[in-house]
């Protein structure tokens, strides 16, 4: 197991670029979207704790 600590800024970002290949990269099957929906859905997650003001970093 890995964990990754971002801020909040490095979470938007990634998040964006997460988005984008998402949504523009078509060759990727059923698994490997649940797998990205998956990492949206902690990043996510780590945005609303950073917009509450209740961590300054987030790690998954």
């Amino acid at each position: 197991m890995i964990i990754v600590f971002l801020t909040c800024d490095e979470l938007k970002l990634l998040k964006e670029i997460i988005e984008y290949y998402r949504n523009n990269h078509t060759s990727y099957d059923q698994e490997e979207d649940c797998l990205v929906m998956s990492l949206l859905k902690k990043i996510e997650h780590g945005i609303e704790l950073c917009n509450e003001r209740k961590v300054e970093q987030y790690g998954f």
